[in-house]
């Protein structure tokens, strides 16, 4: 017998695929949804109320999940379980690790590794293999963790992306399947294609990022270095002239390379990063409830009504609705016995 839950569906007899489906209107606890096979954060860094969707599909330790956001995202993270990624749709620039991402192909990362992906609204699919719960094919599965795998953009070709569609896709299904229909995917072909797959995608050659032109370089080395100096302290944020001094570029140079590799400007980068920062930390208070104007002053943020205009330009929400809910999620959690 099915049961329904917030989370999805689950067989009383464990027959079935173990999956869910669950909309969003939060992007940090939809980033949390893939804590174990990738912890991440969400920066969003266009203006407006998030949405998303994600479908979640696990095969006694194959994984596939479809990732669907409507804004534009930092998303930084690293994996704990070799992985593949491809685009359905995106609606603008979409990068990997600095590296152009298409439709037509696929991210792999290796077990351990880190990436950022500036993440355009889009309809994402990935796979993700978690090898100790694959015994039979740890050595299939061992050059995928190796630390000389490669991870990064590889060009698919049209039999392979029509091969991964389809494999993906029959694999999203199983949750409205029967549980005979399930439980012949958990152990029979979809699995074994989905890793063979997998295994397909990482031996493909991966696109050289070194062919990209001189200019293109540099600007990713400019926005690397400014982005480290915004980190090291975001409640003192650096202006702009001294962001330029301490990196040696030019004002011009520096607005060049924001608006080439982020889309954005320097200072807009700056304060969205700021301002997810306090959002994070509005809900990280609840059930104590600190006061939002406190939050926001240890961020830098020195005006409680500049800082809840500009919050609410970016979120789609005022600060205390934020709260609110927080406080109303942190209320429905089951208490320790």
């Amino acid at each position: 017998m099915r049961t329904r839950d917030g989370c999805g569906w689950r067989s009383d007899g464990g027959d079935a695929v173990r999956g869910w489906r669950r909309d969003f209107g939060d992007a940090d606890e939809q980033a949390a949804c893939l804590d174990s096979l990738y912890p991440q954060c969400y920066d969003q860094l266009d203006a407006g109320r998030f949405r998303g969707e994600m479908i979640h599909v696990d095969l006694d330790g194959v994984i596939v999940v479809r990732e669907r956001v409507n804004r534009r995202l930092m998303q930084t993270g690293s994996m704990r379980s070799p992985s593949i990624g491809w685009l359905l749709r995106s609606e603008g620039r979409f990068r990997f690790n600095r590296e152009e991402f298409e439709p037509r192909s696929a991210i792999f990362y290796r077990q351990g590794s880190e990436f950022e992906i500036q993440a355009a609204p889009s309809d994402l699919i990935g796979i993700a293999i978690v090898p100790e719960r694959l015994t039979q094919a740890t050595r299939w599965l061992a050059p995928l963790s190796a630390p000389g795998a490669c991870e990064g953009v590889r060009r698919l070709p049209d039999v392979v992306q029509t091969r991964l569609q389809r494999a993906a896709q029959q694999a999203l299904a199983l949750l409205d399947a029967a549980p005979d229909v399930a439980r012949a995917a958990r152990s029979g072909t979809l699995r074994q294609e989905l890793v063979e797959l997998m295994l397909t995608v990482a031996a493909l050659p991966r696109l050289d990022a070194s062919r990209r032109r001189g200019r293109a370089r540099t600007f990713d080395r400019v926005v690397l270095a400014a982005q480290r100096e915004i980190a090291t302290d975001l409640a003192h944020p650096v202006s702009t002239e001294a962001l330029c001094r301490r990196i040696g570029v030019s004002r011009r140079n520096l607005f060049y390379a924001f608006d080439e590799v982020l889309g954005v400007s320097p200072s807009h980068y700056r304060q969205t990063l700021r301002l997810n920062a306090v959002r994070r930390a509005i809900k990280a208070q609840a059930p104590v409830a600190a006061p939002i104007a406190d939050i926001a002053w240890t961020a830098g943020f020195a005006h409680p009504s500049r800082f809840a205009a500009e919050y609410r330009r970016l979120f789609g929400e005022r600060p205390c609705e934020t709260r609110r809910r927080a406080l109303e999620t942190a209320r429905s959690r089951p208490t320790a016995d």
